[in-house]
């Protein structure tokens, strides 16, 4: 257990924790929407770098972020820092993500090729500090609960963390980009650098927040012996006792503990294709407005809506998950966001029809970003029942894996069906063009969510019964983790 810290005087916040996963959510996901939404765009119209050269700084900073997240997941496992083994890197992965994207958002007065170069190793190097903060937030959804029924209310607060980044991001995002750029508009660099500086502040702020009150919940688990000898059988409780001194797992044993865990594997596959589409959206929505619809100012208007809509989803699905199953809540919002890609590309071709639009697909990414982390987190007790050894840190870094696929496949879809269909900063844009943004925009996401529907509804058979015979099976083998 990630006890490390010195116990408090007095006792901890349960909402603490519960809204320090909330902060720390919103603040990931504002920063992160700067990435998602911005970088491909201040590339080409802002650095004018050219689009196949784009594509490939993309390309190689997605690859590099797919290696990224098993090398965090070692790091954890390896690195002990005097914060705690786990929640240590609340602290020091903002700092890391936050500088790296000031480079990202920077141009250069260099050749292209060098700028290329600085570009991606920045974004690859962006990605440790992203990959370790993102796998301890959620880590806490595990450390800071204490049974099935607190690790759904964290799980939902996640989710509500996610929608409330795109409200309050729609609301600051642009209109900081605008103020400091002044008559440069969206292709003025400095507004970009604010940008982040700002959002970076927050990010370790809400951190540091979580850092606090999960350490302090750490603490009093330890003080109230929690996990210990006392509430277990004789056989558990040498186990526990053994585990400090246990011999760590092999890295073969690690990969192997990944792919012998089919829940796991399906989540993993299912939700990487989610983040394929929806990262592809992202990737094409500020080209959205500016070329098929015509007003820019439209994207700050769908995020801050679409934001606000899905933080009621978000707050809804909290009460969803004392009726329904997480898995049946993931499916029904997988669903809803698959649907409307599909209504999108036939009428979201106003700024108002495309935002209603829009908003409807936020309620279905509320229903999946609330009971996601349940799913993993499930997902991974079943493999360290499996497997009879915990590495639980391990197996949830993995959970980092379903993002960087989205990353690879916009860097692919995005960057590379920008040179396909023809598309220069610098030239005219022609109805061919137009249509091509709108099948990367609406048809191709929608044929990636349905594959990924369908692994998920065929994959990932964990449910409530299942999960109550495999916390068990925790409990006598010692490995609960509590």
């Amino acid at each position: 257990m990630d006890n490390q810290a010195a116990k408090p005087k007095q006792g901890f916040s349960r909402y603490g924790i519960q809204y320090g996963v909330l902060l720390a959510v919103t603040a990931f996901g504002m920063i992160n929407t700067v990435q998602a939404s911005y970088w491909q765009y201040f590339m080409t119209n802002v650095a004018l770098i050219s689009t196949a050269t784009v594509a490939i700084i993309m390309l190689v900073g997605t690859i590099g972020d797919l290696i990224a997240v098993p090398i965090a997941g070692i790091m954890m496992e390896k690195i002990r820092l005097p914060w705690g083994k786990y929640t240590s890197w609340l602290l020091v992965g903002p700092v890391i993500l936050t500088v790296m994207f000031l480079f990202m958002f920077m141009v250069f007065p260099v050749g292209e090729a060098v700028a290329a170069v600085i570009l991606a190793s920045a974004y690859c190097l962006a990605c440790i500090g992203l990959n370790s903060m993102v796998a301890s937030q959620n880590m806490a959804v595990n450390l800071g609960s204490t049974n099935p029924k607190e690790r759904a209310i964290l799980a939902t607060k996640k989710g509500q963390g996610s929608a409330l980044a795109g409200l309050v991001f729609g609301v600051i995002g642009l209109p900081i980009i605008l103020f400091f750029n002044g008559e440069a508009g969206q292709d003025g660099p400095f507004g970009y650098i604010v940008l982040i500086i700002v959002l970076g502040v927050i990010l370790f702020g809400a951190c540091f927040f979580l850092f606090y009150h999960l350490r302090n919940k750490l603490a009093w688990d330890a003080e109230q012996g929690i996990d210990k000898e006392a509430q277990m059988s004789e056989s558990a409780a040498k186990k526990l006792a053994d585990r400090a001194t246990a011999e760590k797992p092999s890295v073969f044993e690690m990969i192997k503990m990944v792919f012998t865990n089919g829940p796991l594997v399906a989540i993993i596959l299912g939700d990487g294709l989610r983040y394929i589409g929806r990262a592809t959206m992202m990737g094409m929505l500020v080209y959205y407005f500016r070329y098929v619809i015509e007003e820019p100012s439209g994207t700050a208007l769908f995020l801050g809506m679409s934001g606000a809509v899905a933080l009621g989803g978000a707050i809804l699905t909290e009460f969803l998950v004392h009726k329904f199953a997480k898995r049946t809540i993931y499916l029904v919002g997988f669903g809803i966001m698959l649907a409307s890609y599909i209504v999108m590309y036939f009428i979201g071709n106003t700024t108002m029809t495309f935002t209603v639009i829009g908003a409807i697909w936020y309620i279905g990414l509320a229903f999946v970003n609330s009971t996601q982390v349940g799913l993993y987190a499930d997902a991974v007790d079943y493999g360290v029942l499996k497997a009879k050894k915990d590495c639980r840190a391990w197996l949830m870094s993995i959970a980092g894996y379903p993002p960087k696929m989205g990353n690879f496949g916009r860097a692919v879809i995005v960057g590379f069906g920008l040179v396909i269909i023809g598309f220069s900063a610098t030239a005219e844009v022609t109805p061919a063009i137009i249509e091509g943004f709108r099948v990367l925009m609406c048809l191709l996401p929608a044929g990636i969510f349905l594959i990924g529907f369908l692994l998920l509804l065929f994959g990932y058979k964990l449910n409530d019964a299942k999960m109550k015979e495999v916390q068990a099976g925790l409990e006598e083998a010692g490995l609960a983790n509590k």
